[in-house]
């Protein structure tokens, strides 16, 4: 009979780690990194690492590096959409829902502007940032995923 219990005991704490350790992997924060974009091209952000079937919200800072113009003018976009997926913003400014873009904005210049895209997936692909700008070139950096609990 004790040895039924111990290994109840133990059986019930195995899983308490597992669901524990499940459950601390769908909730960190996945790193995509930083890019540079060329005048008149686009630079992609890829969501293949983040984890099927969670629901992230995207943040990124973007700075014109060159600062020649005073408002170069940007586009994002992601590679496929769905009902599924909500806003991208700028700056606090909602710029309307992820599948009716891509989005056209004038990027504030000589200031670190902060862009989210809501509820993306990993099925989403990329994040498109498309440089417009005949002169500037843009930075896209310390991009993160944080999973929407």
């Amino acid at each position: 009979m004790k040895t039924f219990f111990k290994c109840l005991l133990l059986t019930s704490l195995i899983g308490s780690v597992a669901v524990a350790y499940a459950s601390g992997a769908n909730s960190s924060t996945i790193p995509l990194g930083s890019i540079k974009v060329l005048p008149h091209q686009t630079g992609k952000v890829s969501l293949a690492s983040l984890q099927d079937q969670i629901i992230y919200n995207v943040s990124c800072t973007i700075t014109d590096t060159t600062n020649i113009q005073n408002k170069t003018i940007m586009s994002f976009i992601t590679d496929t959409c769905s009902g599924a997926n909500k806003d991208f913003s700028l700056n606090g400014k909602d710029l309307g829902d992820i599948c009716l873009g891509p989005f056209q904005v004038a990027l504030p210049a000589q200031q670190v502007n902060t862009f989210v895209a809501q509820s993306v997936y990993n099925w989403n692909g990329n994040i498109n940032f498309i440089n417009t700008d005949d002169t500037d070139t843009i930075a896209v950096n310390n991009c993160v995923a944080n999973p929407v609990v």
